[in-house]
Order: structure tokens, then C-alpha cells, then sequence
């Protein structure tokens, strides 16, 4: 039973409460525009009933020139017949044209509606919802799953209604008729239906959309975890996920799809052949004596293209229901996910006091889902067969206005404790009180009004720096938003950028380090102004200038009286805090203050001595002998090593040229076999000519005295053979054509991986993530060469092959017929502009709306603890209107020139009409002639309506084409020829200038000096104009100037300054993640862009701050630089990092599956698996981010003592905000706005004036900072 059902009748304050149901659903969406959608099927079934006239309008015409004298002929029928097929054509083009745009302006209010009620659903689901799936999952359904049910929802209704009138209507005249006839007409059909039905059974379409979800994933991982494939896997291996989901695809292409084709060739001319029972039972019939002519001609033109709608029907219709049906069940399984229940009559706390009352929890089922982002370990996935309690029987107070601290060992259940106030799970048993009322009885909206929720993984918006402030209060006005920031000490950074609060901060606030991350998320915090804050390690990152600021902001929110809940690392920061909970195994075994537990709890005399072993600690080198070099063991040879060659196949992609030569080279690796599916289907095109003009043939002969009757049943057997050659033809072509279109998508998916792998990393903050994804899943999607083609050669080849023909039997009517193409071809290249710009328009709000959904399933946390879901996030609302309102400006400036170009097209066949009755009046034409060229002319211009598709597809492919270019613009950091080799691990940089092109930092960014400018205002709510998708590249703007130092091998090297100095830059270009400037970097004596991707990164390991861990096992985490280690070497590297104990408590132990980004696991255990594999790649030079920063206390102390193992005989470059860590470094290297401003060792530094001693003096001041202090204590 799902933790909502079980509180449906939960009492609080002795209020029985129901709970409000959530009554959103596919079903009732569309429901809202059913009457639209009903205009569209009217409109369709108009014009398709006005497509038959002109078939009639040949029977009559037959019927009365056919066996009689000219004189006898009625000329007023005759101009009657003429203007009422003119008015047919039109008709039938605004009929079906209105059809398709009113479905469509339909379609798009229902994906928009879709898209905001899945925002709103997933912004109410636990958020162990979030870490049972990948983002790339989960945006598959806001973003594919939605956007296939336009397909079906704008074609379904006009194709169903378009479908059954024209052969219902056709079928009736024919049976009113000859029944005879009308039955061979419809007798091929059953069996052309139940081939397609066998093929939709067979095609294995599931499979193609669980194999699209999971590429999503694989793209988003990758992108997500660029810095640690640059550092840990080599270039071959990097995209190997995305490789194998990649070769999955196409061997589903060359596979169950691939085994389809020869079914759909015999059906494909099967529709297409009921000419093969109507010709020789009408020739029968005819020469029987039972059947006239006129009758005949009108059971062959209207026999002609009889099957063609309900062959549409069972096809586009067929399809588009399948679509809407599979992306309904995949949009409904998020709706109908059980989701965090509103209460009907909402309770209101009536203080700020919270209160535990026998709570059990464990992740996994309905209402809790599956562990979230920083949850404890040991909790089973959702699904799982083992649902391990996180919480047992857990009850505590916490008055309002008090202090209380969560402290213990990881995985012990403190995230998940402060992570059930904000109700961001439903407990299994028990109750959660705030203010003495239950959180399942308190509105959501009042909840998140009453909460504050810092967390220790901060997620900022791509939007300004004040919009991401104004997240804690969206009404607030700008003099809040800056005194929030000033509390926070974030003005004084924030104004140093250059557009101020102004400034965009990138995609997770990737333009911003750490420190400044953290201070911002602070900020919307004390501009909530909750009467309940709750702070998950919140200091960890917090630069040495900029920690003890930050404490007194946090001191003066708990003077004020609130109620503050934190979660601690650093003991000493809690010891003067009102209570103490000391949480293990999901119990409180000790409560109390700091005093009272120190004398009486075990567990926490041991956190505490472990913490201040853990202060005292100084990173330093092992027993290893110095002095010796350490080389690099294998690598350190004198000679070049070759490096792979890279080119660019596609680098002459060109969207502007002509269709055919762009698809061709789109295909570089294909082309041959390319070439010979257009040789096949022009084949195919030329054979599905002949049907008509031997159909010509018999009648001329039936019009002979006396009748030929063995040339007639010769021309019947060329009927049979042309069928089976269409039947080997076309199987030919498919089969060429999906082979080339799954080589095609898999190499440009490798390709487009591999550079990806090989660009710097400032091409990803310039790109967020969903921007990057959309390359690898829909536009190339949109590049499948074989529907344009089939519809080129289908549209160009059979018409021309009639035409000549018809030129060839009067010139004069052959030019009537073709009266309307010049014409209709000009519209069709005004239609080609206009698409054109509109089709930009909507490529740009699909992209911005694409980044908005990975933002907003990535940043639900932070989404749900300040109520902002659905609509209520503002950018996320807009993106998804700028999107829907850019489709409907595409349906509503093309839909007037297609109607106009099918008007004209169709309108040379009533030129026809009119030239032939003039002729015919004026006797210079008989009427047998002009019966056969009305018939060759409808044969004439069915194929031509394909040309109109033609376009979108044509605009489809130049626009996709466009998008790959523009990413292809992008530099790669290039390889040399001849890659030296490294003879040392010793690092130099010589004169190194350096800066980032504005709005493209790191994505840890110095800040003060980037940063870019929004577009829009600084108000989250504001309506904001979408920016184009790649913005171009700024002058870059210094981050590092004329920098000179040496790090000695074998020697510890510590990088020391304010946010901004530059400090992470330094540890970005050792690893080459950008080309500098000016100046050199050298390892082991060769510069770093005369090394080799994978020498270089044979050379380096690197523990990163934020750790990014992927969507696998804990062991391939841990071996993902060594591939090929031992279950013991994984082992034993898990041991030195001190991960094996919790790794051993896990369901599935060391094939515990992570998460994306390592979401089931806590910071710490997520920190400790990254230095596994650091220790596992045993490379020997050693880079630490600030590697401890999220550490727990017991663990701290083991964790410094493996990298005194690790830095032993390695080089080792860290960059740390505690100070004290350093003393026993052999250098520190002193940064301040870009330049070396000091250098030396620890005494030494101490005892100059200048930047190291003042940072020293304010880390012994924040070292003495208590939260609960009544002030801040001064040094």
C-alpha cells in the first residue's frame, strides 16, 4: 500500500483528512480540445468528399461524348462539368488544408497542456522518483514521448475522417454502379490490412523507443560527466556506453525493422494493384456485352487510386494511433504514479517546532520512491526485492526557535531525516509534525512557505544571478534581493561581475566556483525568510576568505528565532548548539548537548575524536624515498609515439545546397550503397508509371473495330508482370535504404561523441546540456535520408515518364495539364522561405525548451522546497509557450501557401477539363482523346502532391544540417602528428596568460571575472526572449596573466586564493581541458599539446569537489581508469579510500547499481568511491579539489590517511580551503586575480605580510565559529 493511501485517513489536531485526488490524464488533456479536433475531422471529410468530383466529373463527361454526334452533345453540361471541377480542386485544398491546421493548432495546446500538467505531477513525486531513473529517461517523456503525440493528434482525426469518406463514397457509387466491379476494387484490400497488421505486430517499435530512452541517458551521462572521462578513460573507450546503445539502434534498424521490408513491398504494391481484378473483369464484362465503356472509364479512374486513402488510413492513421498510444502509456505512467497526495481541507502549523512521532521509513514503493540525492546508504532501488529501513521507530522534538544538530557516521539516516520535514517523501509508519500538525495534512504551498532547505549539492538556474536569488521569494523586490545577497556576502563578487545581478550564471551555475554556488543558494534562503531552516553541510565549500562572512550570516538567522535543523560535518561548528541527535543505523542512540554527549555516548566521543584528529591533519607525503625520479614508469621514453588521425567526414556539409547532394553527404561512409537504393527506387518510380499508360493502351484498343482481344490480355500480363517488379523493386530500395539510414545515425553518433570528447570544456558551459542532447537525439532523428528521397523520385520520376507521353499525344492538352506547375512551383519557393525562417524560429524554442526540461528534472529538488512546480517555474512555463506558440506560428504561415500550391497544382486538371471540351466543341479533338488524357492527367498529378511534403522534409533536413554545423564550428583541442613522451611527473608553467571567451569558464568558473549577460530581466517571472542556441564566442577575458611557477616531482604543491584567482583554472590546463593563450605547460619536460590525449591522461588523476559518479555499478565506478583491474585491486583501492564497509552493507555490494551521478548515494560515499578510483588509476601526478570537503568526521581522518598514500612518490597539486591541511606542503602557491602573488612554504608565508597570512587569520577566526553562539565570535 502506497504511503499516501495509507495517510488518507491520518489524523491531525483530531481532524479526520482526505486526501485530493489527482484526476490530470492523457484522456482528459485532450478531452479539452475535442471540439478542435472535431472541427478538423468535418473540415477533412469536406474536402476529401469534393477529391471524388473530378472522378465523376470524367464519367459524366464519358457518358455523354462517348456514342454520340457532336451536335448531340450538351456544351453548357460540358462548361458546367468543367467549373465544378474547378471548384472541387479548391474546395478540396482549403478543405484538407484547414483540416491539418486546425488538428495542428490543436495538437500543439495539447502538448503544451501535457507538458505543463507532467511538470506539476513530477513536481509532487518523491524524489526517490528521480533517482530510480537517468534525466534523459525522464525527459524523454516531457520531451519525445509529448512531442510524438503531435504526429498522431494533428494527423489522426483528419486521416481517420479522410480515410473513410473518400472510399466510402467511392465504394458507394461503385456498388450503385456494378457491384461486380466494386468488389473486385475492394477484393485486394483485406489482404493488404492484414500484411500491414502482421508487420505492426512484428516491427518491434517498443524496442526502438526503450532504445531511444536509454541514448537519451547515455548522451546525458557523458555530457554530465565530461571532466572525469577526460581524466580517467581513454579517448577509445570514453563514449563506449553511448557506443554499444548506439550499435543496439542500428541492429534494430538491420534487424526486427529491417526483417519488415519484403511484407511492405508486397503490400506497398499490393494497394496499388486492384487495376489487376479491374482491367480483365472489366475487359470481360466488356466484351461480354454487360459493361459500357463510360461505365469501365469511371471504375478505372476512381479504381486507380481507390486503396491510395485507406491505405493512408491503416498507415499514417495506424502509425499516428500507435504513436499516441505508446506515448500515452509512457506519458500516463509518470501521471499515474502515485504522487505526494494534497490534502483536501489544509491544515496550518501553528509554530515553528517539528516533531517525530514513531517514524519508519525505508526507500522504494509508492510514496517514497527509490534513495534520493544524498540519501543514506544501504537503501534498496524502487522495485527492489529488498526494501532496507533507512528509519526505524525514530522519534524526537525540536521546539521552535531552537538549534538541533544531526551528526553520525554515513548512511546512518541524517539526509534522510532532514530531507522528510519538507515532506519530500511520505513516511511508512509514524508522523512528521510542524507545528503540531502532521506535513501530510499542511498544504504543499504552506509547507515550502515554512521551510528553508539548503542544500549541500547546490543547483542554480540557467538564468541571472538576482533571478536565482528571487527563487526564495518571487514577489521580492530589487533592494531585498540585494540585502539578501549582502547577508549572504554575495554582493560584493556578484558586482564584480560584469553585468552584476544581471549576469547569467550558466547551466548550474557553471560560470561560479563553488564558494559562490553555495553563498547564492545561502542567499535565497534568507530571502525565503522561513521560520524553519534547514542546512545540509552548508559551509563545506566555502572559500577560507568568505567561511566566516558566511557564518555570520548564518548566526544572524539563528538570532532571529528560527528553527534550525543542520547537518554537520565539522563537530566543532555545532558544539554550542541547543541539542544534539546522534543518528546511526536509522535510530537516535544519543541525544544531547555537546557537553552531556561527550560524557555519555560512545559513538560520539568517537565522531569527535576523529574530527579533531581530522583538523589537526596535514596533507603530506608517505614513507616513499625522495629524491629519485619517479618517472613514468613506461611512458618516460625518449621517442614520438604517433597519434590516431582525426578527420572530419562531414566537414563539407553544406544546408544551403541542393537536397540530393546534401544527403549525400551525409552519408560518406554509405554512399555507394546509398546510390544504388536511388538506383532501385527510380526503378520502382518508372514501373509505377506503366500501370497507367497500359491502362491507356487497353482503352485505345477497346476503342478499335475490331478489338485486338490478344494484344488486350498481352497488355493484362504486362499488368501482372509490372506488379511483381514493383513487389522486387521497392523490397530493394527499403532494404538499401535502412541499411544506409542505420550506418548513417550510428556514424554520426560516434562521430559526434568522439568530438564532443575532444572539444574544451568551456564548449559545455557556452551549451547546456538538453542543447547538447537534442543533437544526439532529435536532429538526428530528422536526418533520414529515405523519405526524401522516395518522395522525390515518387514525385518526379512517374509524372515525367506521363507527361512525355502525353506530349507525345497532343501537345496541347499535355500543356494544359502542366499549366499549373510553373506556377505552383513559384508558390513552393515562397513556401521554401517562409519555412524556412518560421522553421528557425521553432528549431531555437525546441532547443531552449529542450535545455529547460533537463533543468528542471535536474533542479527538481531545489523546484520542490520553494513550491515552484509546473507553472509556477516561471522560465520552464515560458520556454514551453515560446515553443507552442513558434509550432502554431509554423502551422499558420505555411498552411496558406500549400492550400494555394495544391489549388493551383490540381487546378491544371481542370485547365484540362476546359481546353479539352473547347477542343472537343470546336471539333479539333474527338472524345475518346480527351477521355484518356483526363485519365492520364489524374494519374499525372497524384504522385506530384508529394513535392508539398517534400518541402518540410527539405526544410527539416537543412535546419538539422545547420545545427550540426554550428556544433562542428567549435575548435577541438588538436592532437600532435607525433605525441612525445613525458620523462618525469614534474609540472611547469612558463609565462602562461590565459583567459575563458566570456560566459564559457569552467565548470567550476573563477568568478569576478566572467560571467554573461542575461537577455531578459533579472526577475524570474519575467517573459523572456529565447537566446539563440549557440551564442558566438566573446573576446576572452584574462584569467590568468603571465603566470610562471615549477612543481617539483615527487613533491606536494599547494594552490591557495580567493574565488576567482584562478586556482581551478591552473589544475584545468595541467589536464589540457582548454589551450592557453601564451606561455607553455609542461609535464615531465613536453609541453601538454605536444602529448597525446591518452599520454596526457596517463599521467594524471584528479579527485574532484563535485564529484560526478555515472548510471553503474559501484565497481565499474571505482575501475572506470583501469578497466581491466582484478576484483582484488578494486578491492583493495576501495579499502584505502575506506569504502569497503559501506560497499559490503549494500544489497548488491560492489554491483550496486549508483544512479545518475551517483543519486543513491550520500556526499560522502559518493567522495570516497571517486578517491577509489583515483587510488585505482595510481597515475603519478595527483590533483584534489578540496576532496574532504563533504567528508563525514569518522571517515575524514581514514580518507587523509589514504592520500597520504596516495601523494606518496606522486606529484601532488591540491587546492584546499582549510589552511591547516597545508603546513607540511612543500610549496603553496599564493593567487590573486590571475597573477602568482606568493610563493613558498607555510612558515614562510606566515610570516610575510600579505594575502596568505590574512586568509590564515580568517580561517582561525571561522575555525571558532559556533552555530547556536549568540554572535559570532571574533578573533
Amino acid at each position: 500500500m502506497s504511503s499516501a493511501t495509507a495517510t488518507e485517513t491520518a489524523q491531525s489536531g483530531g481532524h479526520h483528512a482526505t486526501l485530493r485526488p489527482d484526476t490530470v490524464s492523457v484522456r482528459s488533456t485532450i478531452n479539452r480540445r475535442r471540439w478542435q479536433l472535431a472541427l478538423s475531422g468535418l473540415l477533412s471529410a469536406i474536402g476529401n468528399a469534393a477529391g471524388i468530383v473530378p472522378y465523376l466529373v470524367i464519367y459524366f463527361i464519358a457518358v455523354e461524348v462517348l456514342g454520340k454526334p457532336l451536335a448531340d452533345v450538351n456544351a453548357g453540361w460540358l462548361w458546367m462539368l468543367a467549373g465544378i471541377a474547378l471548384g472541387a480542386v479548391v474546395i478540396k485544398a482549403a478543405g484538407t488544408g484547414m483540416a491539418l491546421y486546425v488538428s495542428h493548432i490543436a495538437a500543439y495546446r495539447i502538448l503544451y497542456d501535457l507538458r505543463l500538467a507532467l511538470a506539476e505531477h513530477l513536481g509532487r513525486l518523491p524524489l526517490g522518483y528521480f533517482s530510480a531513473r537517468t534525466t534523459g529517461q525522464i525527459k524523454k517523456v516531457i520531451h519525445e514521448d509529448v512531442e510524438q503525440m503531435e504526429e498522431g493528434l494533428a494527423h489522426m482525426i483528419p486521416d481517420l475522417v479522410g480515410g473513410l469518406t473518400t472510399p466510402i463514397l467511392t465504394a458507394i457509387v461503385l456498388f450503385v454502379v456494378d457491384w461486380r466491379l466494386a468488389l473486385a476494387t475492394i477484393a485486394l484490400l483485406p489482404i493488404a490490412i492484414a500484411l500491414y497488421g502482421w508487420v505492426a505486430a512484428h516491427s518491434g517499435i517498443a524496442k526502438y523507443n526503450a532504445i531511444n530512452g536509454r541514448i537519451n541517458a547515455a548522451i546525458i551521462q557523458y555530457i554530465n560527466g565530461m571532466k572525469v572521462l577526460k581524466t580517467f578513460v581513454r579517448a577509445d573507450a570514453s563514449f563506449e556506453k553511448l557506443r554499444d546503445v548506439a550499435e543496439e539502434m542500428r541492429v534494430y534498424y538491420t534487424g526486427p525493422y529491417a526483417a519488415s521490408a519484403p511484407t511492405l513491398a508486397v503490400i506497398f504494391a499490393v494497394v496499388r494493384a486492384n487495376l489487376l481484378l479491374i482491367v480483365p473483369l472489366g475487359i470481360l464484362l466488356f466484351l461480354g456485352g454487360s459493361l459500357d465503356i463510360a461505365t469501365f472509364v469511371l471504375f478505372l479512374v476512381l479504381g486507380l487510386g481507390f486503396n491510395r486513402p485507406l491505405w493512408t488510413l491503416f498507415t499514417s492513421y495506424g502509425t499516428a494511433a500507435w504513436q499516441v498510444n505508446q506515448a500515452s502509456k509512457n506519458i500516463s505512467a509518470v501521471l499515474d504514479t502515485s504522487p505526494l497526495r494534497e490534502p483536501i481541507q489544509p491544515l496550518a502549523p501553528r509554530d515553528a517546532s517539528i516533531a517525530f512521532d514513531q517514524v519508519s521509513f525505508s526507500y522504494g514503493g509508492q510514496g517514497s520512491g527509490v534513495r534520493g540525492q544524498g540519501s543514506e546508504a544501504g537503501a534498496q532501488g524502487e522495485g527492489g526485492a529488498d526494501q532496507t529501513q533507512v528509519l526505524n521507530t525514530v522519534s524526537f522534538a525540536i521546539p521552535a526557535g531552537s538549534v538541533t544538530a544531526l551528526v553520525g557516521p554515513s548512511g546512518a539516516g541524517k539526509s534522510t531525516l532532514a530531507k522528510l520535514i519538507p515532506r519530500f517523501w511520505d513516511v511508512r509508519a509514524g508522523q512528521i509534525l510542524v507545528g503540531g500538525i502532521d506535513v501530510r495534512q499542511i498544504g504543499t504551498a504552506r509547507l515550502m512557505q515554512h521551510v528553508a532547505f539548503v542544500f549541500q549539492d547546490v543547483f542554480l538556474f540557467n538564468d541571472t544571478v538576482a533571478a536565482n536569488i528571487r527563487i526564495g521569494k518571487p514577489t521580492a523586490t530589487d533592494g531585498e534581493v540585494e540585502a539578501a545577497a549582502k547577508a549572504a556576502r554575495c554582493h560584493e563578487f556578484v558586482m564584480a561581475l560584469p553585468q552584476g545581478y544581471a549576469t547569467s550564471v550558466g547551466e548550474n551555475g557553471n560560470r561560479l566556483s563553488g564558494g559562490q554556488r553555495q553563498r547564492l543558494s545561502i542567499a535565497r534562503a534568507i530571502l525565503k525568510d522561513a521560520p524553519i531552516i534547514v542546512l545540509d553541510e552548508a559551509t563545506a565549500f566555502l572559500d577560507p576568505e568568505n567561511e566566516a562572512l558566511v557564518q555570520e550570516a548564518l548566526a544572524a538567522l539563528v538570532t532571529a528565532g528560527k528553527t534550525v535543523v543542520i547537518i554537520a560535518h565539522r563537530l566543532s561548528t555545532i558544539t554550542e548548539v541547543d541539542q544534539i541527535l546522534v543518528v546511526d543505523r536509522g535510530q537516535i542512540v544519543a541525544r544531547g548537548t555537546h557537553t552531556e554527549l561527550l560524557q555519555q555516548s560512545p559513538l560520539y566521543q568517537e565522531l569527535w575524536q576523529a574530527h579533531i584528529a581530522s583538523e589537526e591533519w596535514q596533507l603530506a607525503q608517505g614513507s616513499g624515498v625522495r629524491g629519485q625520479s619517479a618517472g613514468v614508469s613506461s611512458h618516460a621514453l625518449s621517442v614520438r609515439e604517433p597519434s590516431p588521425v582525426f578527420t572530419n567526414p562531414y566537414r563539407d556539409l553544406n544546408p544551403d545546397e541542393h537536397l540530393m547532394r546534401t544527403m549525400l553527404k551525409l552519408v560518406p561512409g554509405q554512399r555507394k550503397r546509398y546510390l544504388g537504393g536511388i538506383g532501385w527506387k527510380i526503378l520502382d518510380g518508372i514501373v509505377s508509371a506503366w500501370p497507367a499508360l497500359i491502362v491507356f493502351l487497353i482503352l485505345v484498343e477497346l476503342f478499335q473495330e475490331p478489338i485486338n482481344t490478344g494484344r488486350i490480355w498481352a497488355y493484362v500480363g504486362g499488368l501482372a508482370t509490372l506488379f511483381l517488379a514493383q513487389v522486387l523493386f521497392n523490397w530493394l530500395a527499403q532494404r538499401a535504404m535502412l541499411r544506409v539510414v542505420a550506418d548513417m545515425h550510428y556514424d554520426l553518433r560516434i562521430f559526434l561523441a568522439d568530438y564532443l570528447r575532444r572539444l574544451p570544456l568551456g564548449f559545455f558551459t557556452r551549451r547546456d546540456t538538453g542543447t547538447i542532447d537534442s543533437l544526439f537525439t532529435t536532429n538526428i532523428s530528422f536526418l533520414d535520408v529515405r523519405f526524401p528521397t522516395d518522395m522525390f523520385i515518387s514525385g518526379v520520376v512517374a509524372p515525367s515518364i506521363l507527361f512525355l507521353t502525353m506530349l507525345v499525344i497532343d501537345w496541347r492538352l499535355a500543356l494544359a495539364v502542366g499549366l499549373g506547375m510553373p506556377i505552383a512551383l513559384l508558390i513552393l519557393r515562397a513556401t521554401t522561405r517562409v519555412f524556412a525562417k518560421v522553421w528557425a524560429e521553432q528549431r531555437a524554442a525546441r532547443t531552449i525548451a529542450n535545455s529547460r526540461m533537463v533543468e528542471y528534472i535536474q533542479g527538481i529538488g531545489v523546484i520542490r522546497a520553494f513550491n515552484l512546480t509546473g507553472a509556477r517555474m516561471q522560465p520552464f512555463a515560458h520556454a514551453m509557450e515560446v515553443y507552442r506558440d513558434a509550432s502554431t506560428a509554423t502551422t499558420t504561415r505555411i498552411t496558406p501557401a500549400m492550400i494555394g500550391f495544391m489549388s493551383v497544382l490540381e487546378a491544371g486538371f481542370a485547365a484540362l477539363i476546359v481546353l479539352g471540351v473547347w477542343l472537343l466543341l470546336s471539333n479539333s479533338l474527338d472524345g475518346v482523346t480527351l477521355l484518356l488524357f483526363l485519365f492520364l492527367g489524374l494519374a499525372f498529378y497524384q504522385p506530384l502532391m508529394l513535392l508539398g511534403e517534400l518541402q518540410a522534409f527539405q526544410r527539416i533536413i537543412e535546419n538539422a544540417v545547420r545545427n550540426l554545423n554550428e556544433f562542428l564550428k567549435t575548435p577541438t583541442l588538436p592532437e600532435p602528428e607525433f605525441g612525445q613522451m613525458p620523462m618525469s611527473a614534474k609540472v611547469t608553467f612558463d609565462q602562461v596568460s590565459f583567459g575563458y571567451e566570456e560566459g564559457a569558464g569552467s565548470k567550476k568558473q573563477e568568478a569576478g571575472s566572467k560571467g554573461q549577460s542575461a537577455d531578459a530581466t533579472s526577475h524570474i517571472l519575467a517573459p523572456r526572449v529565447p537566446r539563440p542556441p549557440i551564442p558566438a564566442p566573446r573576446p576572452p577575458i584574462p584569467v590568468l596573466d603571465n603566470v610562471s611557477f615549477r612543481i617539483p616531482e615527487r613533491g606536494i604543491t599547494a594552490l591557495v586564493g580567493p574565488s576567482g584567482s584562478g586556482k581551478t583554472t591552473i589544475t584545468s590546463l595541467i589536464a589540457r581541458f582548454w589551450d592557453i593563450n601564451s606561455g607553455s605547460i609542461k609535464v615531465g619536460g613536453a609541453d601538454v599539446r605536444e602529448l597525446s590525449s591518452a599520454t596526457l591522461q596517463a599521467q594524471l588523476t584528479m579527485v574532484f569537489q563535485n564529484v560526478y559518479l555515472f548510471n553503474d555499478t559501484i565497481r565499474a565506478n571505482i575501475a572506470i581508469g583501469k578497466p581491466d583491474a582484478s576484483d582484488a585491486a578494486i578491492e583493495a583501492a576501495a579499502r584505502a579510500a575506506h569504502c569497503h564497509a559501506f560497499i559490503t552493507t549494500l544489497p548488491d555490494g560492489y554491483e550496486t547499481m549508483v544512479g545518475e551521478g551517483g543519486s543513491t548515494l550520500s556526499g560522502g560515499e559518493k567522495q570516497r568511491i571517486s578517491i577509489a578510483r583515483a587510488l585505482l588509476k595510481d597515475a603519478p601526478i595527483v590533483m584534489l579539489d578540496e576532496a574532504t570537503a563533504s567528508v563525514d568526521p569518522e571517515n575524514e581522518w581514514l580518507i587523509q590517511q589514504a592520500f597520504d598514500a596516495l601523494a606518496a612518490e606522486k606529484t601532488v597539486i591540491v587546492i584546499a580551503h582549510r589552511l591547516a591541511t597545508l603546513q607540511r606542503a612543500d610549496q603553496i602557491l599564493v593567487l590573486d586575480g590571475g597573477r602568482l602573488v606568493q610563493q613558498g612554504k607555510h612558515v614562510d608565508l606566515l610570516a610575510q605580510e600579505g594575502l596568505y597570512r590574512r586568509f590564515w587569520r580568517e580561517r582561525e577566526r571561522a575555525k571558532h565559529w559556533k552555530l547556536g553562539a549568540a554572535q559570532p565570535i571574533d578573533e
